[in-house]
């Protein structure tokens, strides 16, 4: 992800349910000039302080953040930059919406928003598709829901941003991420 995306253009990286931080801390390797900040549930932040104290050895990173909260409350503002991986699959189609909302509603004009993503593969000739077994574990384990590509760039328009690029499978492995870019109007 950090080689498919020109991160030093951006000076206020928000990653919206960062975990641990690690994409975070790659990303601004990318981008020397910019600050980072890593936004999750309170729990979460505690490991990514951990993990980010182990990694520096102690020190501490002056240019990488962190914030806790509920991102279906709300989102930091201030970024030009939101990344959004691997979590709108794990909430259904009203929570993913509220969250693209909460994105939106914090962002300023101008703002883009990245999301790396599983997508389920299209429906073809107007047939139903089935779930494939990693949908399946994501629908009946945590609540979510694989999208395709197209209902992935519904809920983002209504949300109010404009599509700017998508890569169907850039990151090829037994489940294909997907990447999905987009400005706030």
């Amino acid at each position: 992800m950090p080689g498919a995306h020109l991160f030093s253009a951006h000076r206020r990286i928000v990653d919206v349910g960062g975990g641990r931080g690690t994409l975070l801390g790659r990303v601004l390797e990318r981008a020397p000039e910019a600050t980072g900040l890593l936004y999750d549930a309170p729990y979460v932040v505690d490991m990514a302080r951990a993990a980010q104290k182990a990694r520096t050895e102690g020190g501490e990173d002056g240019r990488l953040e962190f914030a806790a909260g509920n991102f279906l409350e709300s989102v930091p503002g201030g970024g030009d930059l939101y990344v959004i991986k691997s979590i709108l699959c794990d909430w259904g189609d009203e929570e993913a919406a509220r969250l693209l909302r909460n994105v939106h509603e914090a962002a300023p004009e101008g703002a883009e928003l990245l999301i790396v993503d599983w997508f389920r593969p299209e429906p073809r000739d107007g047939a139903a598709q089935g779930l494939s077994s990693g949908g399946f574990f994501i629908w009946t384990l945590l609540g979510g829901r694989l999208r395709t590509a197209t209902e992935m760039e519904d809920l983002v328009r209504t949300a109010g941003f404009k599509i700017t690029r998508r890569e169907p499978d850039f990151a090829p492995g037994f489940f294909s991420w997907n990447f999905l870019a987009a400005t706030r109007d």
